[in-house]
């Protein structure tokens, strides 16, 4: 009765050697005589052993002329440890997804189901289009998740194209921003109907991953700048009460302006990622010290500003006696505080990290700082970034912006790669972020005053990107003293 209750197959009849039970009638289906296979309708039915006789049974099918692991299998060792896997608390689901999803096993046993459907929908001439959801981090969940949204703002749907969104993570970084997600689309979660949808549309004899079907990033600048209104976030009259709330508790008015900060650390990936499978080495290239943006956050409530320190989970609360710094994220941090906050913030002062996706997809500028991976920088229209400068360690110098595209162009693996060539990231400086910030909230205010060689290092910097890459339509713009200090490594 597992088989039925749990697992979304069509199952024609049983098979059961004992006469009494012949003509009899469980959960719908017909008892009959492993020798009356014909009443499938079908030549040769596939079998699933559900019995602890396998061998007997076995030989019994071999009799009649069934091949084991084609036309047959052992349900027992096949398919209970397929339920077990999609039902136990592991850490990612889309990982047995991918496995099941290429196993032959599984194929078999979901082709009678997935075959009715591809007919009806052939009939109905409907063809089927999955994405995959990426929820485990919070940056794509919501800028891959945008993305789609605001494409579909701009291209007509095929004719006779239905869309299905699937969540096979199992970890979701941002309950709220998902459930906001869930609010434009319905998102398919049940693990059994994954697999349908993804048999359904899988090709033959091609290995089907999770990130070939994630929705796409990195390429999608035209949907940016035609599609630039927030799809996802958008609060209801109950949500903006429940948001001027969090801001009136930590003693802010709903009229005034406020930044919010954040420095990638190792504290959620810790607390999120399987210690002896995930990349600490490389994922740790990214985090930085929270301790160098005080400086900055310091100007920030010099200029009238509340500064709001964000995080899902944090390594340690900040140390200052400005009590215009909030550590939010340390006191009173909630999921829906989360999205509410980095939604409504003048800009956010951050990091190559998720926070700075979500401010993109609710249209809030960013000034990211220790941009640790050349070819994704920040995209939004009014963004500006600055990189993390990177020092070679056998020949004392720092690569020029031009190797660093190049680096990242050819090799796999990018970030292993560094540490493999004894290359070291440096995190920009107290001082670095300071000017950052400073650039960022004289632009918003109309007092930025450019310098005379600006425009044209602005446009060294991109031009050293290949002609064929996205990153040479970016409107972002690196930082203008950060460009004038490293002239030298805008050398091709």
């Amino acid at each position: 009765m597992t088989y039925i209750e749990t697992f979304p197959l069509h199952i024609d009849f049983f098979l059961d050697n004992d006469a009494k039970k012949w003509g009899t009638v469980i959960a719908g289906r017909t008892i009959v005589s492993p020798s009356d296979l014909s009443a499938s309708g079908r030549e040769k039915p596939f079998v699933v052993i559900a019995s602890s006789y396998f061998t007997e049974i076995s030989e019994q099918l071999r009799r009649l002329g069934f091949i084991a692991d084609v036309d047959y299998i052992n349900g027992l060792e096949d398919f209970v440890p397929i339920h077990a896997d999609l039902g136990k608390g592991i850490e990612d689901v889309a990982e047995v997804v991918e496995r099941l999803v290429n196993d032959k096993t599984v194929i078999r046993l979901f082709r009678p189901l997935t075959g009715m459907a591809k007919w009806l929908l052939s009939i109905a001439g409907i063809s089927v289009d999955i994405r995959c959801l990426w929820t485990r981090a919070i940056g794509h969940l919501a800028l891959n998740s945008e993305l789609y949204f605001r494409k579909k703002t701009i291209t007509a749907g095929k004719a006779g194209q239905l869309d299905v969104l699937i969540s096979p993570q199992r970890i979701i970084a941002n309950r709220y921003l998902y459930e906001m997600i869930k609010r434009k689309k319905r998102v398919v979660e049940n693990p059994f109907a994954i697999l349908f949808w993804i048999l359904l549309t899988k090709k033959e004899n091609k290995k089907w991953s999770f990130y070939d079907y994630v929705i796409p990033y990195l390429r999608e600048h035209a949907v940016l700048r035609e599609a630039p209104q927030p799809q996802i976030i958008q609060f209801n009259p109950d949500e903006e009460r429940k948001g001027r709330q969090i801001l009136a508790e930590m003693g802010l008015s709903p009229a005034e302006a406020f930044v919010c900060f954040h420095s990638r650390d190792s504290a959620y990936q810790n607390q999120t990622y399987d210690k002896n499978t995930y990349d600490w080495k490389t994922a740790n290239s990214r985090n930085n010290s929270i301790e160098n943006y005080l400086a900055a956050a310091d100007y920030l409530t010099g200029c009238g500003l509340p500064v709001l320190r964000m995080g899902a989970v944090v390594e340690k609360a900040l140390a200052t006696g400005n009590r215009r710094i909030i550590d939010y994220a340390s006191t009173c941090r909630t999921e829906f505080g989360d999205i509410y906050l980095l939604s409504r913030c003048k800009f956010l002062l951050g990091s190559d990290s998720g926070p700075t996706s979500l401010v993109w997809a609710a249209s809030v500028p960013a000034a990211v700082a220790n941009q640790t991976i050349i070819l994704t920088p920040p995209f939004g229209p009014k963004d500006l970034f600055i990189l993390k400068k990177l020092w070679h360690n056998r020949e004392k110098r720092f690569l020029t912006f031009k190797e660093q595209i190049e680096w990242e162009l050819q090799l796999k693996n990018y970030l292993d790669q560094l540490y493999e060539r004894e290359i070291t990231p440096i995190e920009n400086s107290p001082e670095e972020i300071l000017d950052l910030a400073t650039e960022m909230n004289e632009r918003i205010d109309g007092r930025w005053v450019p310098a005379e060689e600006d425009e044209q290092l602005q446009r060294a910097f991109w031009d050293l990107f290949p002609k064929d890459n996205p990153c040479r339509h970016h409107t972002a713009r690196v930082g203008a003293r950060f460009l004038r200090q490293n002239v030298d490594l805008l050398r091709g």
